[in-house]
């Protein structure tokens, strides 16, 4: 059974910043068209959601969770387009640019990590500790863990 995260309003107003934000977190990957890309139609039964509003969210989320490039990169992008970031947090106060993530370094670093490993590698008759791994990473780059 899947974990259910509820955000309150006051960080989260719309269900697609979230996902730009695990897009990014996944990916490493954030472009401004992802707004537009999520910006939703008006309908009869919900009012519409500007990208202004998106980019609101992925600001206060990606502070929220620690994703220093990503809170960076929408701040200043924000502030050269001229774009009002609604009810957002306040700054940490520094202009310099945190640096850029990079996927690969951050999951190399969880290989045979303990802090949310769900398998253990074993060699019979070895007496090595065994190696810690994500089930999910391996599902994801591996077609012998999917099956």
């Amino acid at each position: 059974s899947n974990k259910e995260i509820s955000f309150p309003t006051s960080l989260c107003n719309h269900l697609a910043s979230l996902k730009i934000i695990l897009e990014y977190i996944y990916t490493n990957q954030f472009k401004i068209s992802s707004l537009t890309d999520h910006t939703e139609e008006p309908s009869s039964s919900s009012s519409s959601t500007s990208s202004s509003d998106l980019l609101s969210d992925v600001f206060r989320l990606s502070s929220f969770f620690h994703l220093d490039w990503l809170h960076h990169y929408v701040l200043t992008w924000s502030e050269n387009s001229r774009q009002k970031l609604t009810h957002a947090l306040p700054s940490s106060g520094s202009s310099a640019a945190p640096p850029r993530p990079h996927i690969a370094r951050d999951l190399a670093s969880l290989v045979d990590c303990r802090v949310g490993s769900d398998i253990q590698f074993v060699c019979e008759d070895s007496p090595a500790e065994p190696i810690h791994a994500h089930k999910i990473i391996l599902t994801a780059r591996s077609s012998y863990f999917r099956a």
